[in-house]
């Protein structure tokens, strides 16, 4: 039993050498190619290149690119900065990814932090300070940076809830107003329909008094005719009466002028004898 814990414990220790041994190969290729880059760049020198492997070879194991890598180094390089505090500026860089920062972010906080450095002529212990100081710029920057964005959060989320409450008034209103104006419809409705009824009961109103009137009118042009029709024969039969009464008068004195004539012939008659 002890023989066999032994050898699983062999067999462990020679696997961890192996994944060791092989991330160790794995590293060294870039680490050799981001080098060769900076040295033939003239962003470094070759002792340069050898104190910063560690940080190079940690900073490809935490999953930053060689692209990445050697930007950020040449964008510190392009300050001035050379001898120990380039190495202390990779190795700052490389602090700052194993904290969890992008590579890229990170660069620009070593490289901003160098040059600030370098203009002021700071050297050795002062010029990691100063980095440091940097560093520590950013992350108290970060942590106002990630306060405002909470308190903007929290301004954005009662915004929203001032919102929200101002839509469903805004949809209670409306839903008001419609209430309202379908009520407002109905008495219109009402008040026209009230109104329709009213104009025909006063053209019926209209038509019955035309229809009397039109009849009195009617019975009034009759009875007229009728009596003018009355007076007309009572004019004829006055008229008649007259001729009559005229006649007779013409008749007796043309019988007077007869009887007048005989007369006047009978004494003319009687005359005529005499002598």
């Amino acid at each position: 039993m002890k023989n066999r814990a032994m050898i699983v414990l062999g067999c462990v220790c020679f696997f961890l050498l192996t994944v060791s041994t092989a991330k160790a190969g794995d590293v060294d290729a870039p680490v050799m190619q981001i080098n060769n880059q900076l040295v033939g760049y003239g962003a470094v020198t070759t002792e340069e290149a050898i104190a910063i492997k560690p940080a190079l070879a940690d900073m490809i194991r935490r999953g930053a690119s060689n692209n990445e890598i050697r930007g950020a180094i040449m964008e510190i390089s392009k300050s001035g900065v050379k001898g120990k505090d380039l190495v202390t500026s990779v190795n700052a860089l490389r602090n700052l990814v194993k904290s969890g920062e992008n590579i890229s972010t990170a660069g620009q906080i070593v490289s901003q932090g160098a040059r600030e450095a370098q203009e002021q002529g700071l050297t050795g212990g002062r010029f990691a300070g100063h980095i440091q100081q940097s560093i520590r710029e950013h992350h108290t920057g970060q942590i106002s940076t990630e306060k405002a964005d909470q308190v903007s959060a929290q301004n954005a989320k009662a915004a929203a809830r001032e919102a929200k409450k101002a839509e469903n008034d805004r949809i209670k209103a409306e839903k008001a107003s419609e209430k309202e104006t379908k009520k407002a419809e109905k008495e219109k409705a009402k008040a026209d329909k009230r109104s329709a009824q009213q104009a025909k009961k006063a053209e019926q109103e209209r038509l019955k008094n035309e229809k009397a009137s039109a009849k009195k009118a009617e019975q009034e042009k009759m009875k007229a005719d009728k009596a003018a029709q009355t007076e007309a024969k009572k004019a004829q039969q006055e008229k008649l009466k007259a001729d009559k009464v005229a006649e007779k008068e013409a008749k007796k004195a043309e019988q007077e002028k007869i009887k007048a004539q005989k007369a006047a012939e009978k004494e003319a008659k009687k005359a005529q004898q005499k002598k």
